[in-house]
């Protein structure tokens, strides 16, 4: 994240509750894909899919040492040829993360909500213990999507913010603990430090190669 977009959060964020908020829904991100050794599933609609997001939480699982924030990236095409990291299909949402894990479902600010198809799956995930979050980019149509997620982060295009900041913020803010009573300033001097910072060597088990920042 270059320095436009930090003093962009700065001026947007200072007298906001947007980095309440955020935190709060990473705070959930956090332990539920850490609670008895859950996983971290992340997907998109068949329009979109969450590079950006799958990428920053990957760094930021190697910069705060914490590997369960490496996500599986469920893509609803995969390439013939596809490294094993980039080669889980919606399949993989029918077996879920199991009690403890969680999903991470990214709708895009433009474009159709989810499908009835990608609903349904994610309906049978949460059933199956799995902790279900949204990160809404205000599509229409998304009234469903908004009662099957335990937890939703709103980010409408109207926030002034677009969807590539929101997941910088959701991504950091995963990785970081903040002690209580902490003023907000000084909070996002330090998420905004952290954005700056190139991450360390990837964690032990990372799987080799890095998620692509464009699709195939």
């Amino acid at each position: 994240m270059n320095a436009v977009r930090v003093a962009l959060l700065r001026e947007v964020l200072d007298g906001t509750d947007w980095l309440r908020d955020t935190r709060r829904f990473a705070g959930t991100l956090r332990r539920s894909a850490r609670a008895r050794g859950g996983g971290l599933l992340l997907v998109g609609t068949a329009e979109y899919e969450p590079w950006h997001l799958a990428a920053h939480l990957d760094e930021e699982a190697a910069r705060s040492g914490r590997p369960e924030l490496h996500p599986t990236l469920v893509r609803h095409r995969v390439p013939p040829g596809a490294p094993a990291h980039l080669a889980a299909g919606l399949e993989r949402l029918d077996g879920g993360a199991g009690r403890g894990g969680a999903l991470l479902l990214v709708v895009p600010q433009a474009g159709p909500p989810p499908g009835e198809a990608l609903l349904e799956r994610v309906d049978g995930v949460r059933r199956g213990g799995t902790t279900v979050l949204a990160l809404d980019g205000g599509a229409a149509g998304g009234e469903e999507l908004r009662t099957l997620a335990h937890e939703v982060l709103p980010a409408p295009a109207a926030t002034g913010l677009d969807l590539d900041t929101v997941q910088h913020l959701v991504s950091a803010a995963a990785g970081e603990d903040v002690p209580p009573g902490r003023r907000f300033r000084d909070r996002l001097s330090r998420l905004a430090a952290r954005l700056t910072t190139p991450p360390p060597e990837p964690y032990p088990g990372k799987p080799s190669g890095p998620y692509p920042r464009e699709p195939w």
